[in-house]
């Protein structure tokens, strides 16, 4: 069933509030269902813009989904019920302190929030991509001293919840998430929340160019199971939806004015091909019937 609200013809505050609390309470008890069956790389894809009252039609900047993924991404730390045990990964220390700043209550507080390359390093011991500020950091401390810079208390030891990574392109964060997974973090699930998969998984980025995105593709990314899945799709002005919920088959909605039509289940994910021809001939059927006979 897709969230109520989440129509891209139908604007409103109202109507993303309600999408919001749906794939807020779908989300997580999806991440819950998927880790009591011991899936242990876990992919959360949704329109976020969606959520804060924007369509795939709208103009929306780079700041407003950072923002976006960022409070849903702490709105659902008390639904996971993991306290102390959680792990927020943000991009860097600014997300951080952004973070805490506009969630200060104890129930957002009783999980960590730090960097995803600090992460990296605390648990695997090395770190790609730094920027400047990191690498001298790391120069001048030991390693475990520079890690432990970003977290905030025991690391957890039950979930990793990664916000956002490869934001603008970072493809080092899809390495540093890598990282996250080896050493002593090996084993404990990882949530990655909207971190682009499908645009590693298209060949975006050229192996010739990018080899380690492309090892990292074939090796890691590849593992992640689509536990929740929600993505929007627009084919010669129809206008449809892919959902999938761990535990349930992929679906392929065709959005119209009015209402969301289930056109077909499939057991496992369809290609763009297969729902773009689905999504079409369900077009032309729908064309032929309004014009009925003659």
């Amino acid at each position: 069933m897709l969230p109520p609200g989440i129509n891209p013809f139908a604007r409103g505050d109202a109507g993303a509030s309600m999408a919001r609390a749906r794939v807020l309470a779908d989300v997580s008890a999806a991440i819950t269902r998927a880790r009591q069956a011991g899936v242990s790389l876990m992919e959360v894809e949704f329109p976020a813009q969606a959520l804060i009252g924007k369509t795939q039609f709208d103009d929306f900047s780079n700041i407003e989904m950072l923002n976006a993924n960022r409070d849903f991404a702490f709105e659902l730390v008390p639904l996971l019920g993991l306290g102390g045990e959680l792990l927020v990964c943000l991009l860097d220390e600014a997300e951080c302190k952004l973070a805490l700043e506009a969630y200060p209550g104890s129930a957002y507080a009783s999980a960590s929030a730090m960097p995803l390359s600090a992460a990296a390093l605390l648990y695997s011991g090395r770190q790609a991509g730094n920027s400047w500020l990191d690498s001298a950091l790391s120069a001048f401390m030991p390693k475990a001293e520079a890690a432990a810079t970003g977290a905030s208390g025991v690391p957890p030891k039950a979930l990793r919840l990664v916000v956002q990574p490869c934001e603008e392109g970072r493809v080092d964060d899809w390495l540093n998430m890598e990282l996250l997974n080896e050493g002593a973090g090996q084993g404990v699930p990882i949530v990655c929340l909207n971190g682009y998969l499908d645009k590693q998984r298209s060949g975006y980025y050229p192996k010739w160019q990018f080899p380690d995105v492309t090892r990292c593709g074939a090796e890691f990314l590849a593992r992640f199971d689509p536990v929740y899945f929600l993505k929007p799709m627009q084919v010669k002005g129809r206008v449809g939806w892919i959902l999938r919920v761990h535990g349930e088959p992929w679906q392929l909605f065709a959005q119209e004015r009015e209402r969301a039509v289930l056109l077909q289940t499939f057991d496992s994910r369809p290609s763009y091909d297969e729902a773009r021809d689905c999504l079409l001939r369900a077009g032309s059927a729908s064309a032929a019937s309004t014009a009925g006979p003659g």
